[in-house]
């Protein structure tokens, strides 16, 4: 073995190729013993030592990273956070709808999209509220804000939640009402009462504020299925990417009556592919 190893070494680029080789294992173990600046180091390990986190896939693979994700380390979540920004920065929607951000996430993504602020970012027990809604600060005042748990079946590593924000026009002092949700990967009768309690809690709010209602997220549903079609028979919204090829389980929904489509569009450019498993839905919309 050696002696391969010596003869593999005398010869320039093979050299060349080794030194590269272990030069990223050098990097890569040091990103994986570097924390993530600003996180809640104690929080994020208590959150892996529960038996809910370290019974499922997300903490086989902590496991297979050397327990990179319960340190929270940098290399542990990879460039996901910088592409999804650059994304966001490039396109610099009025108002954004993002799911499964977690502890990580939610200490990186703030600095790095300075026009925007978070909406309940975190839950009132002090952890990481993985719907949370972002608008540009230029361009919006927050009226009022919250959130409401919509699970049937409790998952501690993943909330569901809808999250809601009520947004005004520094200009036109038109408002606009955003709802973000992430229902349940678990049965299609549990998504059906996720589509009534969250149609519940927009029938509840809206009757608090007027204005134009956008509803988007990962819905776990696809067009056509009960919980689908459920949403859209309770709150009578449309589906703006209905009849977008590639459209999966991610939807925007919004009230007709108040809200003009005039494009949307998934983007499988700009490496998105490389940022999440989901590709992100861009809408214009225009205010009635």
């Amino acid at each position: 073995m050696f002696k391969v190893f010596g003869n593999a070494w005398k010869v320039p680029e093979l050299r060349k190729r080794m030194l590269f080789t272990l030069l990223v294992i050098v990097i890569y173990r040091l990103g994986a013993n570097v924390m993530v600046p600003f996180i809640n180091s104690t929080a994020v390990q208590q959150m892996f030592s529960s038996a809910a986190v370290q019974g499922s896939l997300f903490g086989y693979f902590s496991m297979l990273a050397g327990d990179a994700f319960s340190q929270a380390t940098l290399f542990a979540l990879g460039v996901s956070p910088y592409i999804t920004a650059s994304i966001i920065n490039g396109y610099a929607p009025d108002a954004i709808v993002l799911c499964e951000v977690f502890e990580g996430w939610a200490s990186l993504l703030p600095s790095m999209l300075p026009d925007y602020t978070m909406v309940c970012a975190t839950r009132d027990d002090g952890k990481s509220n993985r719907t949370p809604i972002a608008y540009r600060t230029d361009r919006f005042t927050l009226v009022d804000s919250g959130y409401r748990d919509v699970y049937v079946k409790y998952d501690e590593t993943n909330n569901r939640v809808v999250t809601w924000a009520v947004l005004e026009d520094k200009m036109t002092k038109e408002r606009l009402i955003v709802f973000g949700t992430h229902w349940e990967v678990t049965t299609e009768e549990n998504r059906v009462k996720q589509a009534e309690m969250t149609a519940e809690l927009i029938k509840e709010i809206t009757a608090k504020y007027s204005g134009a209602v956008i509803l988007a997220g990962d819905f776990n549903t696809r067009v056509g299925n009960d919980s689908y079609n459920k949403l859209a028979e309770l709150t009578g919204y449309t589906d703006a990417v209905a009849n977008t090829p590639g459209v999966a389980v991610d939807h925007i929904f919004f009230d007709s009556n108040k809200v003009t489509v005039s494009s949307a569009v998934i983007d499988s450019k700009h490496n998105t592919e490389y940022a999440s498993d989901h590709l992100p839905i861009i809408c214009d919309i225009e205010l009635k």
